[in-house]
């Protein structure tokens, strides 16, 4: 590696760990702007299947600065580390170590604990271990909420004392208000995303059946049989399944929408919710983790799972739009990938010149 700029290893592990996701977008703008840096000389790692990744899709990443490792099987190499001879600051994208013949600095990221709040059994109890042995072994950790690191020092209060830096996640250019917008024929409701159980994809599709002149419209991975059944019986005739999109087709989306959906019950940051507003899309969402962080005083929140409450949440959109987007746009601002960026960038400099 050229000595005059500071070796850097990323892990690009995440990209074959899920197909999209908050971390892969987070680590796909890390990753094009250090590419790009001239303070750093660059090193990836990748794994199998990492094309399949959305975001990877992307990133291009020159020849020359690339190592393929593809002879292990994807679930072997996640519970492994890293072996490098490199020295310099090592980042992985998913909670794994590096054993290096150098000095080497180590950074993690943690984005939420999903695991340990919503999970059990083995699953739970090996993401727990790889996870406190990242953060053991990490020089700096990152986490991308104040409510993620109190998390961290509640769940983990051995590690109280780490170097813990909350930088927050960033939002794509992509999205932004379109003038003029397109009114869709039925008024809809926009769904973005996972559903997983705490996501209360269910309670969605109950409260939008309450609303009788309102489409359901749902962005992200193609509906199981179960939520099929759910939507045909209490939705008939008013959902619009759409599947993946590119940013440019989601920023219409979110600009056309009554508003966007995000019924959380637990969230380390919560990407999707920036998006819509800095598209000008009003936020009705939970009143919980990292949610009034992020959304200010720009989002609409419920206390609870209460149809009656998200319906008077609704009506607020409808007599105060305008004020709600402006909100919403002046919220948004507050964050860039530029700017998780260049404070992360400062992380690594800074533990070089230690």
């Amino acid at each position: 590696m050229n000595q005059s700029k500071l070796p850097i290893i990323f892990d690009n592990i995440i990209f074959s760990l899920q197909r999209a996701g908050g971390a892969s977008a987070y680590w796909f703008e890390l990753c094009k702007r250090v590419i790009v840096d001239e303070s750093f000389q660059c090193l990836f790692y990748e794994y199998k299947n990492a094309e399949h990744n959305i975001c990877k899709q992307q990133l291009q990443i020159p020849k020359d600065i690339l190592i393929k490792k593809e002879n292990k099987p994807i679930i072997l190499e996640r519970y492994s580390d890293l072996h490098s001879k490199t020295g310099g600051v090592f980042h992985s994208s998913h909670y794994r170590d590096i054993c290096s013949t150098a000095k080497t600095k180590e950074v993690t990221t943690v984005h939420d604990f999903t695991y340990e709040k919503l999970f059990s059994g083995l699953r739970k109890q090996v993401h727990i271990w790889q996870k406190t042995k990242a953060i053991a072994h990490s020089d700096i950790v990152i986490c991308v909420s104040e409510s993620t690191k109190k998390d961290l020092c509640t769940m983990y209060p051995q590690y109280q004392n780490k170097d813990i830096r909350v930088v927050y996640n960033g939002v794509s250019e992509d999205y932004y208000p379109l003038f003029p917008k397109t009114d869709s024929a039925i008024p809809y409701i926009l769904w973005v995303g996972a559903r997983n159980d705490y996501k209360n994809f269910d309670f969605a599709a109950k409260w939008v059946s309450s609303l009788k002149d309102y489409e359901f419209w749902i962005v992200g991975q193609p509906l199981s049989h179960e939520e099929q059944l759910l939507l045909d019986k209490m939705l008939p005739n008013r959902v619009k399944f759409i599947g993946s999109v590119t940013n440019e087709m989601l920023n219409q989306l979110y600009n056309n929408a009554v508003c966007f959906l995000y019924p959380s019950s637990y969230e380390g940051f919560g990407i999707p919710v920036i998006e819509a507003m800095r598209a000008g899309c009003p936020v009705i969402t939970l009143n919980t983790s990292s949610l009034p962080e992020v959304c200010g005083d720009a989002g609409l929140m419920a206390e609870k799972l209460d149809t009656d409450n998200f319906t008077e949440l609704l009506n607020d959109v409808v007599a105060h739009r305008e004020q709600i987007v402006a909100k919403g746009l002046i919220q948004s601002a507050k964050f860039s990938w530029d700017k998780c960026y260049s404070e992360t960038s400062a992380i690594y400099k800074e533990l070089s010149n230690d």
